[in-house]
């Protein structure tokens, strides 16, 4: 899957490091980029 606006109010994200800091910033619970898996901790 390949989601490069998050659906959020955020900008596009463009890299990983935009997509870093953005799901730091939104209520979102996971985030796969390449093998890796990010999870917030509860």
């Amino acid at each position: 899957m390949l989601n490069t606006s998050f659906n959020d109010r955020e900008p596009i994200v463009e890299t990983p490091a935009d997509a870093l800091a953005t799901f730091q910033a939104t209520d979102l619970d996971a985030l796969c980029i390449g093998d890796y898996l990010v999870e917030k901790k509860p």
